[in-house]
């Protein structure tokens, strides 16, 4: 018995090495794709810096070109569409969006004062782009949505700041009723929008992000202004 535990636990071990090379080797490969994206827009967006920039802070992690494209071919971009990422990192969504016809303007919203930096350099430097780009450097629940019909989260923060600012977006619809609609990439604290009588929940799919992962993805609409 104690031959046969020790052959399972050695061929665990070899197991282990093999899924840990087999890791290595697909963040090699991915970076080496996300690279020659960036060149190819002439951005600089890959980075590895998850780390927190504040309490309620989720850490920078850019959604994968792959991943927005699904997005795009599944939410669609209406015609003068103003589109808002909360927590938009160094900026690959709005600079690649902004490249779009139809969006008339892209605006991101990070705290993190480095990487919005990188946002700002990005967006000027971007090629392609036709839509004009916005970066903000501040927290997100004390932004304007006003003029916003398509907004992004990829997991930027934990729930009581998802909750402030849902609160913020809710009050812009107060003063100002419009449609929008709302993307949430990896939606942990998604019970946040549920509990909104003005959103409804309208889509659920999944996007790629890494090779062989995908992440769960859900649309929101707002169905009315919301109530003060």
């Amino acid at each position: 018995m104690d031959t046969v535990i020790q052959q399972v636990t050695n061929n665990l071990k070899r197991y282990e090495m093999v899924r840990k090379a087999g890791r290595g080797a697909e963040r090699y490969l991915l970076n080496g794709i996300e690279t020659v994206l960036d060149f190819r827009y002439n951005i600089h967006t890959r980075s590895n810096d998850v780390n927190p920039a504040f309490q309620d802070d989720e850490g920078y992690d850019p959604i994968s070109y792959p991943g927005l494209k699904c997005i795009q071919e599944k939410v669609g971009i209406a015609e003068g569409e103003v589109l808002v990422d909360i927590g938009c990192g160094r900026g690959r969504a709005i600079c690649l969006f902004s490249r779009l016809p139809a969006v008339a303007r892209c605006i991101g919203i990070e705290y993190h004062l480095g990487h919005a930096r990188i946002a700002q350099k990005n967006a000027h430097n971007v090629r392609g782009g036709v839509a004009p780009i916005t970066v903000i450097h501040g927290d997100a629940a004390e932004q304007s949505y006003d003029d916003t019909t398509l907004i992004f989260l990829f997991n930027p923060f934990g729930e009581a700041t998802m909750r402030r600012t849902i609160d913020r977006i809710g009050l812009s619809l107060q003063e100002r009723p419009r449609p929008i609609r709302l993307v949430y990439v990896n939606p942990k604290h998604e019970n946040v929008l549920a509990e909104q009588p003005w959103l409804t929940k309208i889509d659920s799919f999944f996007i790629p992000n890494r090779i062989h992962r995908s992440l769960p993805t859900s649309l929101w609409r707002a169905t009315g202004h919301a109530q003060g």
